[in-house]
């Protein structure tokens, strides 16, 4: 259980350092009222590229884990299915796993 703690608390220090650093403009960094499907599509993309690094570098144990923590599947199914990709992509930047 040691190993597993200190491989997620890795994986999430380098996870941060991934993520780009919000914006300090709270205009630049709110969603727009005209979000195009790409741009969410995009944005859901860096985040599953964050993961993709994740499992390559500590294995998908790992990356399951840290993925469930952070974004649970059922919460992840229930945000798709009632509001789209471009819901889901407001819940990563609400929860600033994406920018």
């Amino acid at each position: 259980m040691k190993h597993v703690n200190m491989i997620y608390g890795a994986a999430l220090l380098l996870a941060s350092s991934l993520l780009p650093v919000q914006a300090q403009n709270p205009v630049a960094a709110s969603p727009s009222a005209q979000e195009s499907p790409n741009r969410c599509q995009a944005e859901i993309f860096k985040f599953e590229k964050i993961l993709s690094f994740i499992r390559e570098s500590q294995g998908l144990q790992a990356a399951a884990l840290i993925k469930e923590k952070m974004l649970p599947a059922k919460v992840e199914s229930e945000i798709l299915k009632k509001d789209g990709y471009c819901g889901l992509a407001r819940h990563l930047r609400d929860k600033k796993l994406t920018s």
